[in-house]
């Protein structure tokens, strides 16, 4: 779903009017941008719950709820400015439209740059540790590594578009291993 977005917002022209004109309705990118937060989180709180059930690893509890964050306000924040531009264009000047605009841009690529940080975080935790944790762990945090550098780069970061779903894919095959149990008799 995320290369899939992002290349179809790239290839419409979306990205070219971005700032010209405030949006009149909310479409299917809006809920398809609000979709792609919400699993972003969900994946963020399957990986802090797997870590403590499986390894009681409790050392990424703390990035991961920055990465929580982060997420929420990547994704939330241009998200509920766009409402508010969408509900209250009318009512409002073009130099507040323009400049509401300015602020999802800003949210945007700040977001980007904070996620680039917090994956780096998450990245270095996870290799510190990575000799008590499986490999498809120490793999996700050297894809995750390489995609906060992309991030916090901005210029970089359309290579996102290839490492995240790469690091998303390392961590369903993590989540997809079941535990090996052992019993103790």
């Amino acid at each position: 779903l995320f290369p899939s977005y992002w290349l179809w917002f790239m290839s419409s022209g979306l990205y070219l009017d971005f700032g010209a004109q405030p949006p009149s309705r909310l479409g299917l990118d809006y809920f398809i941008w609000l979709i792609l937060g919400l699993l972003t989180l969900y994946v963020y709180l399957c990986l802090k719950s797997a870590l403590m059930e499986r390894h009681t690893y409790s050392k990424l509890t703390w990035p991961i709820y920055l990465a929580i964050g982060s997420t929420a306000f990547v994704y939330g924040g241009p998200a509920l400015v766009e409402l508010g531009l969408v509900m209250l264009s009318g009512a409002m000047s073009d130099s507040s439209i323009k400049a509401l605009l300015g602020v999802i841009t800003a949210m945007f690529f700040g977001g980007m740059v904070i996620q680039g940080v917090v994956d780096i975080l998450i990245s270095i935790t996870l290799l510190w540790d990575s000799q008590d944790l499986p490999d498809a762990l120490r793999i996700f945090a050297i894809v995750t590594l390489i995609s906060g550098v992309f991030g916090v780069t901005v210029i970089a970061g359309i290579a996102t578009l290839i490492t995240v779903p790469i690091s998303m894919l390392v961590l369903a095959f993590y989540f997809l291993r079941h535990p090996q149990a052992i019993e103790v008799v």
